[in-house]
């Protein structure tokens, strides 16, 4: 892992607020200074200091690229999810790369922990995205999957989702809204028996 000397440190702190695209054209400026990296890290703090405040008051965090960020869920987010469930332990998989591979990484949870019910709460766009990951022949007994299909991928209306802009459009053009199905109850169903997995459906509270 790369250090962070003293002298970038201190760069940081004195241009924490500086506009970073201004601040690469003054690269020239700072010819001892990794210019690259420092852009990185100030543009890394201010993310953080809207979707993960607790980060940013800890000076030697060294941020990933912009992308990781942009799509990790927010700390209220995963404060609110903490509260949803109980267990001796939860994985937050929106915290990385949003919806890629939720499944398959529970699917690996469950293989890891053969004494332990491993649930996997998941959108329907999620879903849809990684379903051939049931296909694998040593899917386990241990894995249960609560799919939750509304239809279209809500985090992008979201109000902290560039998406949310677009309001109603962003269902049609973004949210990839009534696609697979357009929340069909026989798709899902068919697909997850036709390869041995016990499929069970609800859409009230009452059953």
């Amino acid at each position: 892992m790369m250090q962070i000397s003293p002298e970038i440190q201190l760069f940081i702190r004195e241009h924490s607020s500086d506009d970073v695209r201004v601040l690469a054209l003054q690269a020239k400026k700072y010819p001892d200074i990794d210019m690259p990296t420092v852009i990185t890290q100030i543009a890394g703090r201010k993310v953080a200091a809207e979707k993960i405040p607790s980060w940013w008051e800890i000076e030697k965090i060294w941020y990933p690229k912009h992308l990781s960020l942009e799509q990790c869920s927010s700390e209220i987010t995963a404060r609110y999810k903490a509260r949803l469930l109980q267990g001796d332990s939860l994985t937050d998989l929106t915290g990385g790369f949003g919806i890629d591979g939720v499944m398959s990484a529970a699917i690996g949870s469950a293989l890891a922990n053969r004494d332990a019910n491993v649930y996997c709460v998941i959108g329907d766009l999620a879903f849809f995205y990684d379903m051939n990951s049931l296909g694998n022949r040593h899917l386990p007994s241990n894995l249960n999957i609560l799919l939750i299909n509304n239809g279209k991928g809500t985090e992008f209306r979201n109000y902290n989702h560039p998406g949310a802009q677009f309001a109603d459009d962003a269902d049609a053009f973004i949210a990839a809204a009534d696609h697979y199905g357009a929340k069909s109850h026989e798709l899902v169903k068919h697909y997850a028996s036709d390869l041995g997995c016990e499929y069970m459906s609800a859409s009230s509270k009452d059953g």
